[in-house]
């Protein structure tokens, strides 16, 4: 959640001013929560997942990771070498679920040689027929996750602000532009689905009482929206302050 939550706020610290006014929310506003790894991060990397799962989760980390480095990293001879051994590791590894192959597809904007133009529009395609009628996606439909209690989490489970925040900002990334009327929806989803503590809720993967991921989702819509909309819009100019309290709050 580190990538997520560092590219958020400095996109938050760029466009942040005082709040015009709190959004309408479609739940009670719920309690402050502490920042954690929480799923699906630290889900990728439990001792119950195996080598081959936990390995994926790795290269999907590095390789946005040296996408975003400064300094034009990856183009660096050091970088290099180790970056052809991904991209081959790559070519005969596909991604195990619809989350590593959004991440990759993030990374593939980035970095060159990792998804060819037809991988691109065909993950691009996948993620559009994901797409729930109300506009937004779940976190639940791009893994198979199970819950602490060994239930498998539910793919049919309602929107949330991880899942359409990710693949918003991803589809933008990848050029899919802002005018384009699915993307349209899935801002208006984002717009309707802030609560009034400025946050966008996304329920566990693990449990139902620790929420913990909301946080990640939230970073995640943000970015987004930074994507999409204009830095003095009020939804996101409310969002982007409350994302830098929460951070200074707890740090």
């Amino acid at each position: 959640m580190t990538l997520v939550l560092m590219s958020a706020l400095l996109v938050a610290a760029q466009t942040a001013s005082p709040p015009a006014r709190d959004m309408a929310s479609p739940r009670s506003q719920e309690k402050r929560s502490r920042p954690s790894a929480d799923e699906p991060v630290a889900a990728e990397f439990s001792p119950k997942r195996s080598a081959a799962q936990i390995d994926a989760a790795a290269l999907k980390w590095t390789q946005l990771g040296a996408g975003h480095a400064p300094g034009d990293y990856a183009r660096s001879a050091p970088a290099q070498c180790d970056l052809e051994r991904l991209r081959a590791y790559l070519r005969k590894t596909p991604p195990p679920d619809m989350h590593h192959q959004t991440m990759l597809l993030w990374a593939a904007t980035r970095l060159d040689g990792l998804m060819d133009s037809d991988q691109k529009a065909a993950t691009v395609r996948s993620l559009r027929a994901l797409q729930r009628a109300d506009g937004g996606w779940c976190l639940p439909s791009l893994g198979q996750w199970k819950r602490r209690n060994g239930q498998p989490n539910d793919p049919g489970s309602p929107s949330d602000g991880y899942a359409t925040g990710l693949i918003v900002f991803v589809l933008r990334e990848a050029g899919v532009p802002a005018t384009d009327p699915a993307i349209q929806r899935r801002i208006a989803w984002l717009k309707s689905h802030q609560r009034v503590s400025g946050r966008w809720f996304t329920w566990s993967l693990n449990d139902d009482e620790d929420h913990y991921i909301a946080d990640a989702g939230t970073c995640l819509a943000v970015m987004a929206l930074c994507r999409c909309a204009s830095a003095g819009e009020p939804t996101l100019t409310h969002a982007t302050q409350t994302a830098l309290d929460r951070a200074s709050a707890t740090s």
